[in-house]
């Protein structure tokens, strides 16, 4: 079971980081199953979540959160881009970790 779940990886000795990890788990496959169920995941049919989730291609476009206080914006990756070439050098320096972390 620790292996089909990818539970050996899991590295943490606390008990509530245990149980969160197992329940969020077996919630993942509860979903999974429900929308196996659904008419847009009968492709899955027959399919584990641990296969399913290794096989994934995810389709839409990237989107970044900027946030800076109370405000927020999110933009596609491209269009963030083109801001982001608009920028000064100052402000560039200042995004840069962002896109670092896409």
């Amino acid at each position: 079971m620790k292996d089909f779940w990818k539970l050996s990886g899991f590295k943490s000795t606390k008990y509530n980081y245990i149980t969160f990890h197992i329940v969020m788990t077996l919630t993942g496959y509860l979903f999974f199953q429900i929308y196996k169920n659904l008419e847009e995941g009968q492709a899955y049919t027959g399919r584990s979540l641990p296969v399913a989730a290794k096989n994934y291609k995810e389709t839409k476009p990237k989107e970044i959160v900027i946030y800076v206080g109370q405000y927020f914006g999110i933009f596609p990756f491209l269009e963030f881009l083109k801001i982001y070439a608009e920028c000064t050098l100052e402000v560039r320096q200042l995004l840069d970790p962002v896109l670092a972390k896409v």
